[in-house]
């Protein structure tokens, strides 16, 4: 590194920790910068910066260049605001950028492809570019913390964004943003044609990004918002969007923007005119009406724009389905409740029509009898509440967990009591357990901060409530509760992690297991007693399974889906009695899924998807929901569900 030494007064001013050179001193820099040698600073070599101190860029006050034949590029610290005037003719029409970057190459022996510079996180730009010499030149942004499966292909991988550059000399541009999700390793690349003679420039735009305060939105009566995005920072056209889903009543929904920034443009799938928006005011609401048929409607922007979006839609009883088929009425008067994330919807299996509730930043837990958990976002806070199935009504608040999240709720109707899991705003996970009334908080379980796996359930007979985790280092610990008197183990197992919990039942502990990025020939599913032991097999092979409490004692019910065929088999909890009970064949995909609403015991089981009336639910891509009893082997087709 070189060194250089400073006059007194200099470094008195910088111990200060400036972050902007004196008003004064641009002139008095620039005037001096034809009489003073620049000096190398920040070098990439190999794609790699050799680092250098702000003390020392600010002390020198030079922009700094480097050049070569095959190419090179100034890169700005970002300390520097008022040094770093965008250059007048890739980023001139541009005044509200700041260059961070200015790459030149050429004319290139061959095709080939730069990497022109990479960009910091949470931040927009502007992307500017010109070429010479013939052909085009596509500009890249590629964010390279990406982890793509083994069975995509390098044709496959698409880049975060794509400006196609002519090399004819004009000027292209467009906008990107990088959010906080963003990795640190995103590279922006040019794909340069033999012979071409380019340049590219990023401008870092230095206001108006802040993302404002929209007020709360105003629902129309008798409606409920259906789809709520929070603040987006739209850069682009058509933009980002959403997808307007049908309402469960009526054929009409409303989209609600709200915007400041640049000037956006709505437009919709649906084939309506699009809609101008000024964004002038953080205050506006513009409600737009079209059809809530499955399209997508779009906010986009020529410059740079907050957006927000929901959708309205008429709510009540949904539409009234075909008529349920005869079924035990102990069926039939199943009540569930299911949610999208903003809405819930509260039925029965023996029921046409379901009621929709609208629970903003919602999730529903596990149901017993007729209550069931229902998790919500309240600002920072996550609140627990009580919900009644039949009423489709809040009882009561049970919990609330300040600063952090609620991961999931079950239900103990036997003794009046909900679990649920929480992790607090520093990572660590714990499992508490409340009574209905919301009293008696206690915590059951909890985990270090760190864990690769963390899962929990409610025994089908409510005996037990299981927690197991395993941390980023050391052996996997579980929680046994005894549901009844309050009393806890911890077991430490020696055992290699599970994939995922099938259930507790009946004093056993089912699990799909080795881990989930096993091989394909390597998958089981298998049974061990809840404070732990020697595994018993259950299936040697991969599989979906539930639990039931049937004719034939404590069983489990398990679907091996081979693409167009799947096999339904019981098989008792101690591995005896393997038994196939139905062969479906079915397009690929579309085969039948175990539903995780809870029966009562006995022999049947629920095959569905979802089966809630919800704009945010997807009830396709399997069998329409049908109830089949393991014993007899007799199908109901649930008619009156979505899904057929």
């Amino acid at each position: 590194m070189t060194e250089m030494k400073l006059d007194p007064r200099a470094v008195t001013w910088l111990d200060l920790g400036p972050n902007r050179a004196p008003a004064d001193s641009f002139d008095a820099i620039m005037a001096g910068v034809d009489a003073v040698p620049q000096r190398r600073s920040r070098l990439w070599l190999g794609g790699r910066p050799v680092a250098f101190t702000p003390r020392l860029l600010a002390a020198a006050a030079a922009i700094v260049v480097v050049a070569s034949a095959v190419g090179g590029f100034a890169l700005r610290d970002p300390i520097l605001d008022v040094l770093a005037p965008p250059p007048g003719d890739l980023l001139g029409a541009f005044p509200e950028t700041r260059s961070i970057l200015d790459a030149t190459g050429g004319p290139s022996a061959q095709d080939e492809t730069v990497v022109a510079g990479r960009l910091p996180k949470d931040e927009a730009f502007v992307i500017s570019a010109t070429c010479t010499g013939g052909g085009s030149m596509p500009v890249e942004v590629w964010d390279r913390g990406i982890e793509y499966g083994p069975d995509v292909s390098e044709a496959d991988k698409q880049p975060n964004r794509r400006l196609d550059v002519p090399c004819d000399g004009s000027i292209a541009t467009t906008r990107y943003v990088t959010d906080p999700f963003t990795s640190d390793n995103v590279e922006l690349t040019a794909a340069v044609p033999a012979g071409a003679t380019w340049r590219i420039a990023v401008g870092q735009v230095r206001s108006h990004l802040d993302e404002p305060q929209f007020p709360a939105l105003e629902v129309t009566e008798d409606t409920a918002l259906m789809v709520d995005v929070g603040p987006q920072l739209a850069f682009s056209r058509p933009g980002l969007g959403i997808v307007l889903q049908p309402p469960p009543a009526g054929t009409m929904v409303a989209v609600l923007v709200q915007c400041l920034g640049d000037p956006v443009t709505v437009t919709s799938e649906t084939g309506m005119e699009p809609v101008q928006l000024a964004c002038t005011d953080v205050g506006t609401t513009t409600r737009i009406d079209m059809p809530g048929s499955g399209q997508a409607v779009r906010a986009g922007t020529d410059g740079f724009a907050w957006v927000r979006m929901a959708v309205e839609a008429p709510t009540g009883p949904s539409a009234a389905r075909p008529s349920a088929p005869p079924m035990p009425a102990e069926l039939a008067g199943v009540a569930f409740a299911e949610g999208d994330g903003q809405n819930v919807a509260f039925g029965t299996l023996g029921s046409s029509s379901q009621q929709l509730v609208r629970v903003a930043d919602s999730l529903v837990g596990q149901a017993g009898g007729d209550v069931v958990g229902i998790s919500r976002l309240d600002g920072d806070n996550a609140v627990l509440e009580l919900w009644s199935l039949s009423d489709a009504a809040m009882l009561r608040t049970l919990a609330t967990v300040r600063g952090g999240r609620i991961f999931g709720s079950w239900v103990d109707q036997t003794h009046e009591q909900v679990f649920y899991g929480v992790q607090d705003r520093i990572g660590t996970f714990e499992w508490r357990r409340v009574g209905f009334d919301g009293a008696g908080e206690t915590v059951v379980a909890s985990g270090p901060i760190g864990v690769r796996f963390a899962q929990a359930a409610m025994a089908v007979d409510d005996a037990q409530f299981v927690a197991e985790w395993c941390p980023l280092l050391g052996s996997c610990e579980r929680t046994v509760f005894e549901a009844a008197s309050g009393e806890a183990q911890r077991i430490v197992l020696e055992s290699d992690p599970i994939c995922s919990i099938v259930g507790v039942l009946d004093g056993r502990f089912v699990a799909t297991t080795p881990a989930c990025d096993a091989g394909v020939e390597q998958g089981r599913v298998l049974a061990q007693a809840v404070d732990g032991g020697a595994w018993t097999t259950l299936i040697d092979d991969w599989a979906d399974a539930t639990l039931i409490v049937g004719s034939e004692g404590p069983q489990a019910v398990v679907l091996r889906d081979d693409e167009t065929r799947t096999i339904l088999s019981t098989v008792a909890l101690d591995g005896t009695g393997l038994r196939e009970i139905a062969a479906v064949d079915h397009e690929q995909g579309m085969g039948p899924r175990l539903s995780t609403t809870r029966l009562p015991d006995g022999d049947w089981i629920l095959l569905a998807g979802s089966i809630g009336d919800l704009p945010g639910s997807d009830s396709s891509g399997g069998m329409g929901p049908q109830l089949l009893n393991v014993v007899t082997g007799e199908w109901i087709e649930l008619v009156n569900l979505p899904g057929f």
